[in-house]
C-alpha cells in the first residue's frame, strides 16, 4: 500500500496494463482534487449503476461542480446483464 496526499492506493499490475485502485478517508467528498491530478480538462463523465449512483452519485457530483467541473451522469441499469460489450458500444454511440 502506498500513501500519496492523503489517500492510499494499491497498484495492481497485470500482463496486458497497470492501474491504481485508490481508496481513503474522505475520498468520494474530495474527489475533485484526486482527479485533477490525473486530468487537465474541467469536462467529467461519471458512468454508474443505479446502485451506485443512489449511494454516491450526490457527494462526488457536488464536489465537482463546486470546483468548477462540468459533470454529465450517465446511469446504468444494475445487475450483471449490464455489463458486456453491447452496453459499451452503446454509451459510445
Amino acid at each position: 500500500m502506498n500513501s500519496n496526499a492523503e489517500m492510499d492506493f494499491i497498484k495492481i499490475n497485470l500482463e496486458s496494463e497497470s492501474y491504481k485502485i485508490f481508496f481513503g478517508k474522505d475520498y468520494i467528498e474530495n474527489s475533485a482534487n484526486y482527479i485533477r491530478e490525473f486530468t487537465k480538462t474541467n469536462k467529467i463523465a461519471i458512468i454508474t449503476d443505479e446502485n451506485t449512483a443512489n449511494l454516491y452519485l450526490n457527494k462526488i457530483s457536488r464536489s465537482l461542480l463546486e470546483s468548477k467541473y462540468e459533470v454529465i451522469h450517465i446511469i446504468l441499469k444494475s445487475g450483471e446483464k449490464i455489463k458486456n460489450i453491447s452496453s459499451v458500444e452503446n454509451l459510445l454511440s
